[in-house]
């Protein structure tokens, strides 16, 4: 990565978990295509969660859409931290 371990390794350590969690992710997905998509797949649905925000805003989408898409995000995103645990 250009940096020496131990820089690497504080700054991991001083990290929050969240920021914590999404370091080892993205680590881990360097040499796990599998786990690669599924940070994809997860991420695209936290983005149309997002969009139908926004189009809720505008009245271009109803209630039951967003709710439905930010499910469907919600779970994603649990499959994939199952995914990294096993």
């Amino acid at each position: 990565m250009g940096i020496p371990g131990e820089v690497f390794v504080s700054a991991c350590e001083a990290a929050s978990d969240k920021v914590h969690k999404s370091i080892v992710k993205q680590l881990l997905s360097v040499e796990n295509f599998p786990i690669f998509k599924k940070m994809m797949i997860t991420r695209n649905k936290e983005l149309n969660a997002q969009a139908m925000q926004e189009l809720h805003k505008s009245g271009q989408a109803n209630a039951d859409e967003v709710k439905q898409v930010k499910e469907e995000a919600e779970k994603a995103e649990k499959e994939e931290e199952q995914s990294l645990q096993t």
